[in-house]
């Protein structure tokens, strides 16, 4: 049997007729267009999440520094404001009657400002201590909850106090910087070397008003 074939034919079935071509770019483009929307829906969903998440833990982070950092710079503010103090009282008996004591003493009640600076960055402070006589420790948790949960975000950050002019710590006391010694009273004694090492006896530094410095500066910054 002989099969003859047309060229018209053969075209056809080589050649689909544009019309069909168009369609065909057409759903191709609709596709894509879906694909897109879902890429651009789904990235929303994990993006807007995490970013919630680290705005919270920053907003901990800064509730816990503002919290720690208020409550050791107002303990600084009352050490400074003892040493302004005893420079202007008439005698020497008085001056020294402000020192001596536990530098913990001098700073009760300031986890009342802690609490304050916790509030006012949307926290509550859980917790507020001292580590040593001059690290403030403060734990505070937001009061907003982590989207889509029931838990809310903890943080916690410690200040410490560097007592740079006028006033010193001794054992734990507050005491007067004087000639580069740490001085609790009028009648501190101290250990003096020899250029050779050895220990001299003990003896009583007399100070001088004019020795004293003007104002005392306890400066505070957050440690790790």
């Amino acid at each position: 049997m002989i099969i003859v074939v047309s060229a018209s034919s053969f075209s056809l079935a080589l050649f689909r007729p544009r019309s069909d071509r168009r369609d065909e770019r057409g759903s191709i483009a609709v596709y894509s267009v879906g694909i897109i929307i879902f890429l651009v829906a789904l990235s929303l969903v994990l993006i807007v999440p995490l970013g919630d998440s680290i705005a919270d833990r920053r907003n901990a982070n800064t509730a816990a520094d503002s919290a720690a950092l208020a409550g050791a710079g107002a303990c600084a503010d009352r050490i400074e404001s003892v040493y302004r103090k005893a420079r202007s009282l008439p005698d020497k008996k008085s001056f020294w009657a402000q020192f001596g004591k536990p530098v913990s003493s001098y700073c009760q009640g300031v986890s009342r400002e802690a609490h304050d600076y916790a509030r006012s960055n949307n926290a509550t402070l859980v917790s507020f201590t001292t580590t040593g006589s001059l690290r403030f420790r403060a734990a505070v948790r937001l009061d907003t909850y982590i989207a889509g949960t029931d838990q809310r975000l903890s943080s916690v950050a410690t200040a410490q106090l560097t007592f740079s002019k006028g006033v010193c710590v001794k054992n734990g006391s507050l005491g007067v910087k004087v000639n580069g010694y740490c001085m609790l009273s009028s009648d501190d004694f101290h250990t003096q070397k020899t250029e050779r090492q050895n220990d001299k006896p003990n003896r009583k530094i007399e100070v001088k008003a004019t020795e004293l410095e003007q104002e005392a500066t306890v400066e505070v910054r957050l440690v790790a």
